[in-house]
């Protein structure tokens, strides 16, 4: 049966009860992997323009039941992170946002599957971008699923020290307000507080951790060797295994003093300040400037990942970058 020159309307009214549509994409592939029944493409870099879905005829003995809703696709779209906050700052970079309608995602965040059979057309085009890590004190990028016939999906990039994204950064450990990076609603969430100078203790402060696509940024505490740890990440198993998306990068830890009153204040006791805040699986690990303690902040290693904040010379690190994979009934 020949559909191409039929108006979509007809298509379906000839389909009937004897063939259904199928869902494919033509041109790049990303990389492409079967598990039983379903067909997964996982992009790790942008596609080019002229990738396209396509929607064609099957006959029903070539699908396993007459009601296989083959044109319906699952995506996992998580945005870049961000990258954890430089020496001044220290902050932890949060997770890129993420939007699935995987089953293994809890509600509310789980979205719904797209049913390509209500696009306009039975072929257009696809975008795909894929959302770079970000760097020092940078947010993520933003990641992109879609066709401008149906609808288009964006996850944004996580948020630096103090700043909103799809997770928010964590807060910076200064006289400032203690401003916190705001989540995107249903991608991710905020970064958390941090213990902000007190008078005559300069450096005894903490920042806090960047957010999570599975939890909030975890508070610094009293002295600056209790920074927080990064937001959990998010379990998604729509590859056909659990993978971490999206951890909260953990702050910057920070040289505390005690300063002995009736001595000049420019004598002042160093006090042993810890590690830099762990990061959430995924994320990265915030950095310490303490002689003997030392330890450099790291980069997010799974994809959507933050940084961990800087300390004192130390820089903070890059976030991960995000993915995007779909996946679908291909038989």
């Amino acid at each position: 049966m020949g559909i191409g020159r039929l108006s979509k309307t007809t298509q379906l009214e000839r389909i009937g009860n004897n063939y259904t549509f199928g869902f494919s994409i033509a041109g790049d592939q990303g990389s492409v992997a079967t598990s039983g029944d379903f067909k997964i493409h996982t992009y790790t870099s942008s596609a080019p323009a002229s990738t396209q879905f396509a929607l064609r005829a099957y006959t029903r003995s070539n699908v396993i039941a007459s009601n296989v809703g083959v044109t319906t696709v699952e995506y996992l779209v998580v945005g870049g992170g961000a990258g954890g906050g430089d020496a001044a700052d220290r902050g932890g970079g949060g997770g890129g946002g993420l939007l699935s309608s995987h089953y293994s995602v809890p509600a509310p965040l789980r979205g719904s599957d797209l049913d390509f059979s209500t696009a306009s057309n039975t072929t257009g085009p696809l975008t795909i971008t894929i959302g770079s890590g970000g760097g020092e004190g940078s947010n993520g990028g933003d990641s992109v699923f879609g066709s401008s016939l149906l609808s288009t999906l964006t996850a944004t990039g996580g948020g630096t020290v103090a700043a909103a994204g799809g997770s928010g950064g964590g807060a910076r450990a200064t006289n400032a307000p203690n401003t916190v990076g705001a989540g995107t609603p249903g991608q991710g969430n905020p970064g958390g507080p941090a213990r902000a100078q007190g008078a005559g203790q300069d450096q005894d402060c903490s920042s806090g951790g960047g957010g999570g696509g599975g939890g909030t940024g975890n508070p610094g505490t009293s002295g600056g060797n209790n920074p927080g740890s990064g937001g959990a990440a998010l379990d998604v198993s729509i590859t056909g295994s659990p993978y971490t998306y999206s951890a909260g990068g953990g702050g910057g830890g920070n040289v505390a003093y005690t300063f002995n009153y009736g001595r000049p204040h420019d004598s002042p006791t160093p006090r042993i300040a810890g590690h830099g805040g762990l990061g959430g699986s995924g994320g990265g690990q915030g950095a310490s400037n303490t002689p003997g303690a030392s330890r450099n902040s790291t980069a997010g290693t799974n994809y959507g990942g933050g940084g961990g904040g800087g300390s004192g010379p130390r820089a903070g690190s890059a976030g991960y970058q995000g993915v995007v994979v779909v996946k679908y009934k291909y038989k």
